[in-house]
């Protein structure tokens, strides 16, 4: 319902994925796909509904399994080079405990985030 709220004030149009995250495409990207078990170098700002930012880097390598649900979610729908903005609710995030002080409990959040290179 907050990410509804969120698209609607904002006139943003994002699609829907079945677990209930809300997703744009900027880019699909050409390089490499993504999966469970790819470790990815991305560029990405993380942000709340109220767009302050909390997090965010410049060519920082994860392994895609030990990120956030909605990252594990989102990324495999573009390839390397692709960018793109996931809108998660909390349950896919940082749930009812968040990320005290930066995230509170139950935040929708908003990340930005680029491929740079999939391993």
């Amino acid at each position: 319902e907050e990410i509804k709220n969120y698209l609607t004030q904002h006139n943003i149009t994002a699609t829907l994925h079945e677990s209930g995250l809300y997703y744009n495409i900027i880019s699909e990207g050409t390089g490499k796909s993504i999966d469970k078990c790819s470790e990815v170098t991305v560029n990405y700002t993380g942000k709340l509904a109220n767009n302050s930012v909390f997090d965010g880097t410049n060519d920082m390598t994860f392994g895609l399994n030990n990120l956030i649900n909605g990252w594990r979610l989102g990324l495999p729908l573009i390839k390397e080079g692709g960018k793109i903005i996931l809108y998660i609710p909390a349950y896919l995030a940082y749930g009812s405990d968040g990320v005290p002080p930066s995230i509170p409990g139950n935040a929708m959040t908003i990340f930005e985030i680029e491929v740079i290179k999939v391993q």
